[in-house]
């Protein structure tokens, strides 16, 4: 193999792997943020629920109120009993203590009720504060661990780096030059393999005698669509 040729070839391995590692590094901060939506979905579902208990609290308490005003009229109504002179004025006493009777049973009923329902509200709020508490644990551990991950990632890029400075050493100044200018407008992608014909960085046939001689591998040669350098697959012979 032309040795020009293996080192762009060899170049162009180090800074796809660099340029990878790059962008990995800045997605980073919004894979975090990511990693945090659990946590505002769970915080969300625990103020829901906890609203909801606080309202039937609120409605448990009112509820006790107006049975405690029921039963201190109730026992005023029977206090009274033994003022009343006749048996029309008994009668319609009666009647009103138990209506009072009835109202009492209506809003102990529903106190029960209320109760029951806040108990439940109470035991969903509970479960949602837990999950809460699980899922900030749980981003926790995965920040770390994308922390710690990115830790390596730098220590790689940086021997990367190293590595894709030390093959430019190796590369004549002209060549270089058109590699660093088609890394800029080609997407980073100016060394491509030749596959079944094709450029594998365009997609498009390479002519028949063109392609003969990137079978060779002996010169530097550049796909006549997209001016990116050809090669033909050979690991055997790549630069180390």
């Amino acid at each position: 193999m032309n040795e020009q040729l293996g080192w762009l070839i060899r170049l162009q391995e180090l800074d796809t792997q660099i340029d990878l590692f790059r962008e990995k590094r800045e997605r980073l901060p919004h894979a975090i943020e990511e990693a945090k939506l659990p946590i505002e979905k769970a915080k969300a579902e625990y103020e829901k629920a906890k609203t909801a208990y606080e309202s039937l609290s609120h409605q448990k308490r009112d509820k006790e109120r107006d049975l405690t005003s029921q039963e201190e009229k109730l026992t005023k109504l029977n206090t009274r009993t033994t003022e009343i002179k006749t048996n029309k004025e008994y009668q319609a006493h009666l009647t009103e203590i138990e209506a009072a009777k009835q109202e009492k049973g209506n809003l102990e009923e529903a106190l029960l009720v209320l109760m029951d329902q806040a108990d439940q509200s109470k035991k969903e709020m509970d479960l949602k504060q837990k999950s809460v508490s699980q899922e900030e644990t749980r981003f926790q551990q995965e920040r770390q661990r994308m922390e710690a991950e990115m830790v390596t990632a730098e220590e790689t890029l940086k021997q990367l780096e190293q590595k894709s400075k030390s093959a430019t050493t190796k590369i004549e100044k002209k060549l270089l030059l058109e590699y660093q200018q088609l890394r800029t407008t080609r997407k980073g992608l100016a060394v491509v393999a030749v596959k079944e014909g094709a450029c594998l960085g365009c997609q498009l046939a390479v002519p028949p005698q063109l392609f003969a001689d990137v079978r060779k591998n002996e010169k530097i040669l550049a796909c006549s669509h997209c001016h990116r350098f050809l090669y033909w697959p050979n690991p055997s012979s790549m630069p180390a």
